[in-house]
C-alpha cells in the first residue's frame, strides 16, 4: 500500500534545497523556515525545541488574532491540537487500564451497549489501534451533507453516528483504517468508566499533575477562552478567511494547548510524573493484524523508523488549526508546531522537524542560508470545496484500503463531457441512504452524472464515465493523489440500476438504494 507520508518523511530525511552557505546558528536557520509567516498581517506559528528535557529554542511567528493585532506567543497563545487530542485518550484509557478497571480486550459492548450489533467483536484495543473497521463518523457527516467543520458536531451528534452504522468496513483487525468515531467512544469509554467527563478526567488525572495549565479539551465551541488564537485559510485569490467551527466533539479531537505545555507532556514520556513506563511501552506498540502483519498505528501515535532513525508523532488539522508533535526518542530531541494558518497543515510541520533536526545536527548538507519553502496545500476543486476540505484532519494518517481504484487524473477544467443522455438513462434517479437518512439525486448535468443531495449546494460531485462493470471513480483530490469517492452500481435480478455502493477514505461500500420517490427540487 503505497502511503504519500511516509515516502515524504523518508525522502525527507536526506533532502534540503540549498542554495547557499552561511554561518547562522541552526535557530536562526530554523526562524527562516517560517520567515512568511512572519508577518503582522499574517496568521503563522508556535514552535518550541527540547533537548534532554531542556528547551533550547521556543518562537513565535505571525498573529494570533488578525482583527485586533494580536502576535503568537509560544509562552501563552492557546491552539486547537485536533487529533493530536488522540494520544491524550489513549493515555487516559491505558491509565484506567493500569489500575485494574477495564481490560484492552473487553468488548466496547461491555461499555456503550448502544452499540450497534455488527456481528463481531470488537475491543477497547481495536480502537486505540484504528483496526475497528468502525466507520469514520467525520466522513459519514460529510457525506450526509454537512459542511465540515463549519456545521455543528458534538458527542451527541458523533454517537447518533456511530448507533446508525449498519456495517463495518471490514473485519476487526484486518486492516488499519482511521477512525474518528474509534477515539470518540474511546473518550466516552473513559467517561463512563472514571465517573468524570473526558475533561475532567484528562485536566485532575493528566494536565494538572504535569503543570499544563493552559491545556484542556473543548466541549462547548461557544465557549470563551484568554489567549485564544483565530484560524485563519487563505484562498488562491490571495485573501484570508476565518475559519469557522462549530465543533465540540471530544476524542477524536477537541482538546487545545500551548506549545510550551504540549512540551511538558513530551518529557513524561522520558521521565513519568503521570503513568509509568509500562503505559509509555504500551503506547508505542502496534496491532498485529488478522493476517499477522503489523498495523500501521500505535496508540494514539505513530511509531515509524526510517533510515535507523527512530520518531514518534501525531499531528492534527482542523479548518486552518494544525498540530504536529515529532519526538525522537533516542535523541532525546523533539519538536512541537501549533498553527492557526491552513497552509502550514501537518505534513507540513512534520517535514519542517526533519530539517529542523538537520540544522541541530550541524549535517554537512544543510548548511544553508536559503531553502525552497513547500508550496500550500493546493485547493481542492470548486465543487468539492467546502463538502470535503484539504485542510480536515486527511493528513499524515490516511492509510486508504489497498482495494481502493487506480485514481483518474483529474478532469481539466475544459474536458469534453464522457457521458450522454443514453448512457445515463438507468443511472439517474433518486437514491437513498438508511445509515445516513439521507437522498442523493442522480442527475445529468452538462454531460457528468451529477450526485446531488438537499443538505448543500446542489452539486456534490460528478462523474465522467461509469465502467462497463457499473465502477465509477469522482475527480482526484490533488494533494493526496486518490479520488475524493469511488463506488459501483448494483443491479436487480433483471439488470435494472437497484442502487450504488460509495466509499471514500474512511467509509466503504455505504448502501444506497434506489427508489420511486419524486425527486428534491
Amino acid at each position: 500500500m503505497f502511503q504519500p507520508y511516509r515516502f515524504i518523511f523518508t525522502l525527507l530525511l536526506f533532502a534540503v534545497t540549498a542554495s547557499g552557505v552561511s554561518a547562522l546558528t541552526w535557530q536562526e536557520k530554523t526562524d527562516r523556515q517560517f520567515r512568511k509567516w512572519d508577518r503582522t498581517d499574517s496568521p503563522g506559528c508556535a514552535i518550541i525545541v527540547v533537548k534532554d528535557g531542556e528547551v533550547i529554542h521556543q518562537n513565535g511567528y505571525g498573529m494570533a488574532n488578525l482583527r485586533y493585532d494580536i502576535p503568537i506567543d509560544p509562552e501563552t497563545t492557546i491552539f486547537r491540537t485536533a487529533s493530536n487530542s488522540k494520544q491524550y485518550v489513549a493515555f487516559a484509557i491505558l491509565l484506567l487500564h493500569d489500575e485494574g478497571l477495564l481490560t484492552l480486550d473487553d468488548d466496547i459492548r461491555d461499555y456503550i451497549p448502544e452499540s450497534p450489533d455488527f456481528g463481531e467483536t470488537i475491543t477497547i484495543r481495536h480502537l486505540l489501534h484504528h483496526v475497528s473497521g468502525i466507520r469514520d463518523y467525520l466522513s459519514l457527516a460529510s457525506m450526509s451533507g454537512l459542511v465540515l467543520m463549519n456545521d455543528y458536531i458534538d458527542k451527541t451528534y458523533a454517537l447518533e453516528m456511530f448507533e446508525n452504522q449498519q456495517r463495518l468496513n471490514f473485519a476487526p483487525g484486518d486492516q488499519t483504517m482511521y477512525s474518528n468515531t474509534g477515539f470518540t467512544l474511546l473518550g466516552e469509554i473513559v467517561a463512563r468508566v472514571s465517573g468524570q467527563s473526558l475533561s475532567e478526567f484528562c485536566r485532575e488525572r493528566i494536565f494538572e499533575p504535569l503543570g499544563m495549565t493552559n491545556t484542556f479539551f473543548i466541549d462547548n465551541f461557544q465557549t470563551v477562552y484568554d489567549n485564544f488564537a483565530d484560524a485563519y485559510i487563505p484562498d488562491p485569490e490571495g485573501n484570508t478567511w476565518h475559519s469557522t467551527i462549530g465543533f465540540s466533539s471530544v476524542g477524536a479531537a477537541g482538546m487545545a494547548s500551548t506549545v510550551v505545555d504540549l512540551a511538558k507532556w513530551d518529557e513524561n514520556f522520558y521521565n513519568p510524573v503521570v503513568g509509568n513506563s509500562t503505559i509509555i511501552k504500551m503506547m508505542e506498540q502496534k496491532f498485529r493484524l488478522n493476517d499477522r502483519t503489523l498495523g500501521t498505528m500505535s496508540m494514539g501515535l505513530i511509531v515509524e523508523e526510517a533510515l535507523g532513525i527512530k520518531v514518534v508523532y501525531h499531528g492534527g488539522d482542523l479548518n486552518g488549526f494544525h498540530c504536529q508533535t515529532m519526538r525522537f526518542p533516542n535523541e532525546h530531541f523533539s519538536m512541537i508546531f501549533l498553527s492557526n494558518t491552513a497552509e502550514l497543515n501537518s505534513g507540513e510541520l512534520a517535514t519542517m522537524s526533519i530539517q529542523i533536526r538537520s540544522f541541530y545536527l550541524q549535517e554537512p548538507d544543510t548548511s544553508v542560508t536559503d531553502f525552497q519553502l513547500h508550496e500550500p496545500t493546493p485547493p481542492m476543486p470548486a465543487f468539492l470545496s467546502g463538502f470535503i476540505h484539504p485542510d480536515l484532519d486527511m493528513m499524515p494518517y490516511l492509510n486508504p484500503p489497498a482495494y481502493a481504484p487506480k485514481a483518474r487524473a483529474a478532469r481539466p477544467s475544459q474536458a469534453k463531457p464522457q457521458l450522454t443522455e443514453p448512457q445515463v438513462r438507468r443511472y439517474v434517479g433518486r437514491y437513498y441512504s438508511e445509515e445516513l437518512d439521507v437522498f442523493y439525486e442522480l442527475a445529468l448535468e452538462d454531460g457528468y452524472l451529477m450526485f446531488k443531495t438537499p443538505r448543500i449546494r446542489p452539486g456534490i460531485f460528478g462523474v465522467d464515465q461509469v465502467d462497463s462493470d457499473g465502477s465509477f471513480v469522482t475527480e482526484v483530490i490533488p494533494f493526496i493523489g486518490l479520488p475524493a469517492f469511488w463506488g459501483t452500481f448494483t443491479e436487480d435480478g433483471s439488470g435494472n440500476i437497484d442502487g450504488f455502493l460509495l466509499s471514500n477514505f474512511r467509509v466503504i461500500d455505504l448502501k444506497f438504494i434506489k427508489v420511486t420517490t419524486a425527486p428534491f427540487d
